[in-house]
Order: C-alpha cells, then structure tokens, then sequence
C-alpha cells in the first residue's frame, strides 16, 4: 500500500477547507468523475476537472457558509482505494441552518492521481465497498 495515495487525499481536504477548489483539481485527472450518493439532491456524476468544478462552486460553496470536512478516518483499502471518514459541517447560506454529519468518500487513484470520488452517507458503506470491515 502507499502512503502516498493517502497524503494526496489528504492535500485534496486541506484544499477544499481553504476553498481552494483549484489546488483540489490540480490532483486529480482531466476526466476526474465526481458521484454523490444515491437518493441525494445531486443527481447523477460529475466528469471532468471544470465540471467538478463548477458543482462545488454552485451546490457546496454556494449554498453553504463556513464548509468544513474534517477528516476522522482515512485509511488505504486497496492500491489505489482510499476511505476518508469526514465529518462534514456547515450552515446554509440561505436558512441559517446547521449541517454536522459523518459521511464517508471512497477515493480511486491512478499514479499518484485522482480519478474518481464517490460519496456514501454511511462510513459502513463506504468501508464496506473498498472491502474493509468496521
């Protein structure tokens, strides 16, 4: 397994915490695929370094104040298979309403490079998909 693969997991959260959405992407691959969980008001995924882009700007960013994910658990399944267990908070932008949840990202690598994030609202899940026991 390689360290490596979790330290870049670890810069992509550090960038995101900072808003520095470009600092994330420049981990990623071009065609860098981006998959909310089911039953989430985000439909669909999301493919490529811009799109991706723009859905942080538009549904994260943008509609919540003072974001933050802190990561609990981060931990390499498999090459190139890293789960981050992240408590996510945040208030809405719109509603004031406070946001503090524990979700989990199964995070795939290639060389070094981000090639795809997918979200579980469940750590279990995720941990689960990478072939991990909790």
């Amino acid at each position: 397994m390689s360290f490596r693969n979790t330290q870049v997991v670890g810069r992509a959260y550090e960038a995101l915490n900072a808003s520095d959405i470009d600092a994330a992407l420049a981990l990623a691959a071009p065609d860098v695929q981006w998959i909310p969980s089911e039953g989430s008001p985000f439909e669909g995924s999301y493919r490529g370094r811009e799109r991706v882009k723009r859905f942080f700007q538009e549904e994260w960013v943008g509609v919540f104040d003072d974001l933050r994910m802190e990561v609990r658990r981060l931990v390499e399944a498999a090459e190139g298979v890293v789960v981050a267990v992240v408590h996510f908070t945040g208030r809405g932008r719109a509603s004031g309403a406070e946001l503090a949840i524990d979700i989990a990202h199964l995070w795939r690598l290639r060389d070094g490079v981000v090639v795809e994030v997918r979200v579980y609202p469940r750590p279990e899940d995720a941990l689960q998909a990478a072939g991990l026991q909790e």
